[in-house]
């Protein structure tokens, strides 16, 4: 999300910086979309953020986009403004981090109204994500299978053992493949090994792609099931699900009903393998009500989460500062 920010800022005339500890992703990646990047000594979270502070007050860009101790967006045009933008709900280690950058601050933004009915005083600015390529295309269904979909972490958190338990409760008739996008990368033991054994649980239904490219993956997939099992502060592969007309599966795990929409049909309770067998199959037999549902969600994604609603939000927002 910082750097769809970044450009967009760019794109409607602010001058934008990306400050990031050098050597990172975050530092690779601005270089590698071009966008204006400084790279700073990442020696531990003080000395970051004594650098953050140093540069700020030196900077010539209308925009600073701070990554590292916490995300944060500070204007240099007026050197008391402040803008702490959030992307998930803060760990216990990070509340006190999260004490200093909101102090003195403008405004604390937080990717939807569920997260800052959590985090007092903030305001929900949504996040969005890229349009699918213009030659995107679905592969012909294979009508003796049916192609699960599933993207993020191996963590419990995510629900990927949940889904599993799911799939295992469906009719072996239907030829399932749960395909799964993603690895188990920054996870904790704890969270990936419950999965872990989920998914061995129906290793012969199971098909581990990595990371993959979104529009490859859901050209590939016949529905996506996003069965979080704790709070979502946004729900990014939801909305990138919509704005392919990917048939979508959520749970009621924090943001993602508001992602999806109060007239989607297929929103069930978190960790209830039960409740998504029996989603699914609605799903499967009801091919009208999945049309409509993807023609809404295409439609909700381009007012909501496209890139054109949130250079808008961003203009609007910055024009009031």
């Amino acid at each position: 999300m910082l750097f769809q920010l970044a450009s967009a800022a760019q794109e409607i005339g602010h001058s934008s910086m990306i400050i990031a500890p050098e050597a990172s992703e975050v530092h690779e990646r601005a270089e590698l979309l071009e966008l204006p990047c400084i790279g700073l000594p990442a020696n531990g979270r003080r000395s970051l953020i004594r650098s953050y502070r140093t540069y700020a007050r030196t900077s010539e860009a209308d925009l600073l986009w701070c990554n590292g101790p916490v995300p944060s967006i500070a204007t240099t045009k007026a050197r008391a403004a402040r803008i702490v933008h959030l992307h998930q709900h803060p760990s216990r280690h990070q509340a006190a981090l999260l004490w200093w950058a909101r102090r003195n601050a403008l405004a604390t933004l937080v990717p939807s109204h569920n997260m800052a009915q959590a985090i007092a005083g903030s305001t929900a600015f949504p996040n969005w994500t890229d349009a699918p390529a213009t030659e995107f295309t679905r592969t012909s269904a294979d009508p003796t299978t049916l192609r699960i979909g599933f993207i993020g972490r191996i963590s419990t958190g995510k629900g990927l053992d949940v889904l599993a338990d799911a799939v295992a409760e469906l009719p072996a008739n239907l030829g399932i493949t749960l395909m799964v996008a993603g690895d188990d990368r920054f996870v904790a033991p704890e969270e990936s090994a419950p999965v872990l054994s989920a998914l061995e649980r129906i290793s012969e239904k199971v098909e581990l792609v990595g990371w993959a490219d979104r529009d490859k993956f859901h050209a590939q997939i016949d529905l996506l099931v996003v069965p979080s099992s704790r709070d979502e502060a946004f729900g990014l592969v939801a909305a990138e699900a919509m704005a392919r007309r990917t048939p979508l599966l959520v749970t009621d795990a924090g943001a993602l009903p508001e992602i999806v929409g109060p007239d989607h049909p297929w929103i069930v309770r978190r960790r209830n393998p039960a409740a998504i067998a029996t989603a699914i199959s609605e799903m499967i037999s009801d091919s009208d009500r999945v049309h409509e549902s993807v023609v809404r969600g295409e439609q909700r994604w381009a007012q909501l989460f496209s890139p054109f609603a949130g250079s808008q939000r961003l203009e609007k927002f910055l024009s009031e500062l």
